[in-house]
């Protein structure tokens, strides 16, 4: 075997077959790479390799099988093989592995990409490893069809048209198959005859054990197809009689119906057996916390999702996800709604019209409901080129963890977070009135000037960013409510240089004090570099660890972005004081004037503190908790979608939820998205292009025409 190996790499080396075809995968991966993840800044793999499969495979696949039992055919040297004592199990594993060997060559060079993205970002191994382990399994399987083709015929190009229009057919066909009224019939063609299907599902971050199976299973198919073509053949030589074909016939037909029933089989395992999420995000799962909460449900719940069982076209990942749900606690029912049977169903739970896969839940003890729009369970970015929309990423695990916990409190217990006005505080946005409804809040304006203070069910006072001062009335309504255990969050603006005696009054409760001027930021780490250039006002500081901050640094290995922030000096710990900062500049940062920035000189250079939890100890045994953050900008749409990819509002929903006591906090999943952003620069950029792009190719492809020419001359 290992001689008929070395026969046949020799001879497509020799024939510049294998340099070109495998020179022609590299290039496929490596400018999808580029496209994908160099000039976007994608660490997804997925779509290199998708791609390649997809596409150079379907090229380079026919023309490295054809010629290997088709020529020999056609110029009468299958003789030897026939003839030789070499057994049929041996010259066609012998070359199988021959073409296996050439396509490991692409496969390993794949395995290093992943390594070239590690320094500028977070890399999701297991992901891309499984993309470049589908990729070669179905390499390997393509290349079993190819050969089993080429053994049927003495024409080697039309092996070679063969094969191509078979792979061809098996990736463009999933989409055929929903025009098949039969639904078992579509069943069974998809799953017999779609590659493109089964390579999306692992190229997409799940590791599929039903399409590791199918490319095994194919493959050793169609190699014991060829095995047994080859022995027909020897004893068609031999003068063997027609008992021997129908035995060869019978076997064909036995391993025919073993590799259907082992595909069945895998198909009917239960899914959290047969598909595993290897994205670093829990994409296709839900995380510990959402489990926690589930098995607490003590309450009978029912899920309604929107979309017709059977059909192919609803978003597997949201149906995934509710079936998660379900598995873990039997309180649970999934119940599958067809909307277009029951176009009114939503009219029952939501006073507006719900698309197809959107989501209800029925808390079916009292009766209360939650209805979801499809929209807000994934995220969504919109294609310029196109102008259509595609989805970046899914959160239906914090909508659906959100509404349990909601529905698992009773109406009258809600609490509310009053935001102060009457200053010309700023006003959230929707994404952050939403981490309000996540926190089971609901969010309400008050005016203390016409007010005799704060109301009683307020879980927490919010102030945001105020452009005028407190009056001293308003100042002590405000302490007497933090005085008898309310919370608070206060939002300062560095920018706004008016006297504010009265807000300092609330800080000071907390032994808190606001520092005058702008932080400006000397560590090019500790900075935004923008279209514009470096921007030392746009700091990324330094997050300390704390429960506000941890899921952040664990989910997203990354920074919060604070523009224009300014700085909290603050009292040591005490027995009655625990202060701890959340968000620190490095120790290369100075304090200028607003007003004169560009001509400001730094005195000297320190650390300040820019975000910043309080704890005050009150009499009998209860505390007040403060959080302060020194940048108004921050926590707008703008900066957490442009610049902090979904951290900041993260931040801003870990800190209400720490600002409520203990029995009323709520888990905060973040939205999880299918791209992790990498932060390359333009030089670094351009390197791994010409290198990968021009210098690889061009090496392996010269490198096999020199051996070429030393064979020749």
């Amino acid at each position: 075997m290992i001689a008929v190996c070395k026969k046949e790499l020799r001879s497509m080396l020799c024939n510049l077959i294998a340099p070109l075809m495998c020179g022609g995968i590299l290039a496929v991966i490596f400018l999808y790479f580029i496209f994908n993840n160099l000039i976007a800044w994608s660490a997804d793999l997925g779509v290199p390799m998708n791609a390649t499969a997809s596409l150079a495979l379907t090229f380079a696949v026919p023309f490295l099988t054809m010629r290997m039992f088709a020529e020999e055919r056609a110029k009468k040297t299958e003789q030897l093989y026939l003839t030789a004592a070499v057994s049929p199990v041996q010259i066609v594993l012998g070359k199988f592995l021959a073409v296996a060997a050439l396509l490991a060559f692409p496969t390993f060079i794949a395995c290093l990409l992943p390594l070239i993205l590690r320094p500028y970002g977070e890399v999701q191994y297991l992901t891309s490893y499984t993309a470049i382990l589908c990729f070669f399994l179905y390499a390997l399987m393509v290349t079993a069809i190819g050969m089993f083709v080429s053994s049927l015929t003495q024409n080697v190009f039309g092996a070679g048209i063969v094969t191509f229009l078979l792979l061809l057919l098996g990736v463009m066909m999933s989409s055929a198959y929903d025009s098949i009224s039969v639904t078992w019939l579509a069943d069974l063609l998809r799953g017999c005859f779609d590659f493109g299907t089964k390579i999306a599902r692992m190229m997409g971050g799940l590791f599929d054990l039903t399409s590791v199976i199918f490319f095994v299973s194919v493959c050793a198919f169609f190699l014991f197809l060829t095995i047994q073509g080859f022995y027909l053949r020897r004893y068609d030589a031999q003068g063997e009689g027609k008992k021997t074909h129908r035995l060869l016939l019978l076997c064909c037909l036995l391993a025919f119906v073993l590799t259907v029933c082992v595909n069945l089989i895998a198909a009917r395992l239960p899914a959290s057996v047969r598909t595993w999420d290897v994205t670093s995000n829990g994409l296709y799962s839900i995380t510990e916390e959402s489990k926690a909460v589930v098995r607490g449900l003590q309450e009978e719940y029912r899920f309604y999702y929107l979309a017709d069982e059977a059909d192919r076209a609803k978003d597997e990942n949201i149906e995934r996800i509710l079936q998660a749900y379900a598995r873990e606690n039997e309180r649970i029912t999934l119940e599958y709604i067809n909307p277009v049977l029951q176009p009114q169903f939503y009219a029952v739970y939501s006073d507006t019209e719900l698309s197809a896969d959107s989501v209800v839940i029925v808390n079916e003890t009292t009766g209360r409901s939650f209805a979801m729009e499809y929209r807000d369970l994934v995220e969504t970015q919109l294609n310029m080129s196109s102008f259509t929309e595609y989805v970046t990423g899914y959160d239906a695990e914090g909508q659906i963890t959100n509404a349990l916990q909601r529905l698992s409190v009773p109406a009258a217990e809600q609490r509310k977070a009053y935001c102060l006005t009457g200053h010309g505080e700023a006003l959230f946005d929707s994404l952050f009135e939403e981490r309000f409804r996540r926190a089971g809040l609901a969010a309400a304006e008050l005016n203390l000037m016409q007010n005799e203070g704060v109301a009683a069910d307020c879980g927490l006072l919010v102030i945001n960013a105020p452009v005028t001062d407190l009056s001293e009335t308003e100042t002590q309504k405000v302490l007497s409510y933090l005085e008898a255990g309310g919370n608070l969050l206060l939002i300062t603006d560095a920018r706004n240089t008016n006297a504010m005696p009265q807000l300092s009054r609330i800080l000071a409760f907390y032994g808190v004090t606001a520092e005058e001027g702008l932080v400006v930021e000397t560590d090019p780490e500790g900075y935004l570099y923008d279209a514009t250039g470096a921007n030392p006002l746009y700091i990324l500081p330094l997050m300390v660890s704390d429960d506000i901050t941890e899921s952040i640094l664990n989910a997203r290995n990354g920074t919060v972005f604070c523009p224009l922030a300014g700085a909290f000096s603050y009292a040591e710990d005490s027995g009655e004081l625990w202060q701890t900062p959340l968000l620190v500049t490095s120790e290369a940062a100075y304090l200028a004037d607003p007003a004169q920035i560009a001509q400001s000189v730094p005195e000297a250079l320190g650390r300040f503190v820019i975000g910043l939890k309080s704890v005050k100890a009150l009499s009998g045994d209860r505390q007040s908790v403060a959080v302060f953050y020194a940048s108004a900008q921050m926590f707008t749409a703008e900066a957490d979608t442009q610049i902090a990819l979904g951290r900041n509002s993260m931040l801003f929903g870990n800190s209400l939820n720490a600002l409520l006591p203990e029995d009323m906090r709520t888990v905060t999943i973040p939205v999880k998205s299918f791209y992790n952003t990498l932060s390359m620069s333009a030089n670094a950029a351009k390197a791994y292009m010409i290198i990968l792009g021009l210098f690889v190719p061009f090496l392996w492809v010269m490198g096999g025409v020199l051996w070429w020419l030393r064979r020749r001359l």
